[in-house]
């Protein structure tokens, strides 16, 4: 009996496990029943609004169809009236040509009219013209010879002035020192390089007015008070070769100029001062003493020292 007892037991167990899990099962289904059902819905809703759509481009579609039929009706009563009042304007152009034609011929005959009242009154006006215009030259010519004999009186006394001034001038210039000089090197080959500051001697001279330029020594001497102007040009050739150009008034240095080159050709420098001088004073260029530091000349004489009196103090 207990063994019995015990085997229902267990049977009763299983059947309330069993239970359980159909419960289990049954609940699942339920709620697999209930999505379906929501998801139904919202299928319903879609399709209710998809209809809704369909039936909204329908009618926007009769819509248009409506509206582009009577735009076609428009554009066809525009096109005709357009011919209509094509047809009127042309009609109204010939009026307007044939008006025209017999305006222009009114307006040649005119024309022919004035032009001989024309021709006529231009004869009449050419004659007192040339009345007036004759008696106009004698009355300017009687003008013009009593201007042109006070021109003349005006012109003799100018004239009387200008000699006289020429005259006061040149006796003045014929007081004033005269001075300029313009000199260049002799030969070819370069010139240099010295140990030491050297003055440079141009031994040539294109001119040399009032002689201050000493061809000797390379110096300028003032020979009056006043300011004067003087330049140089310079040149070396070949690389590598400088140049290092002094200009002294007495042993006080005005300038200095340097140049290099490094192209093989002609390389140039120049330079020019105004500077007032004493009786006396003295100018002259000179080289730096230095290995490097060479002039190049030739026969073109591409140094040169040049100078003039600008006016006397």
């Amino acid at each position: 009996m207990e063994a019995r007892l015990a085997a229902s037991e267990e049977v009763n167990q299983q059947n309330a496990a069993k239970r359980t899990a159909m419960e289990a099962r049954l609940a699942a289904s339920e709620k697999v029943n209930r999505q379906n059902a929501a998801n139904l819905a919202q299928l319903s809703s879609v399709e209710m609004r998809l209809n809704l759509s369909e039936s909204r481009v329908e009618q926007l579609a009769d819509k248009n169809e409506a509206q582009l039929s009577g735009v076609e009706m428009r554009a066809n009563l525009s096109e005709s009236r357009l011919e209509q009042l094509a047809k009127k304007n042309e009609a109204r152009l010939a009026a307007s040509e044939e008006v025209n034609r017999q305006n222009a011929a009114r307006l040649a005959a005119s024309e022919e009219v004035n032009r001989q009242n024309a021709a006529n009154l231009a004869q009449l006006s050419s004659v007192e013209m040339r009345l007036n215009l004759s008696e106009s030259r004698v009355e300017q010519l009687a003008d013009k010879n009593e201007a042109k004999l006070a021109q003349l009186s005006s012109v003799e006394m100018r004239l009387n002035q200008s000699v006289s001034r020429v005259e006061q001038l040149a006796r003045e210039n014929a007081d004033q020192p005269k001075v300029a000089f313009s000199a260049y090197h002799l030969g070819a080959g370069y010139i240099g390089p010295y140990s030491s500051l050297t003055t440079l001697v141009y031994q040539r001279v294109f001119s040399n007015i009032g002689n201050a330029y000493n061809q000797s020594t390379g110096f300028f001497h003032a020979a009056s008070r006043g300011v004067y102007f003087f330049t140089f040009t310079a040149a070396t050739y070949g690389s590598p070769q400088s140049m290092n150009i002094y200009m002294y008034k007495n042993n006080q240095q005005l300038i200095r100029n340097y140049g290099q080159n490094n192209h093989g050709g002609f390389e140039y420098m120049s330079n020019a001062v105004v500077v007032e001088l004493e009786l006396g004073d003295t100018v002259d260029l000179r080289l730096q003493g230095h290995s490097s530091y060479r002039l190049y000349d030739s026969s073109h004489n591409h140094n040169t020292f040049s100078g003039f009196l600008l006016y006397p103090l």
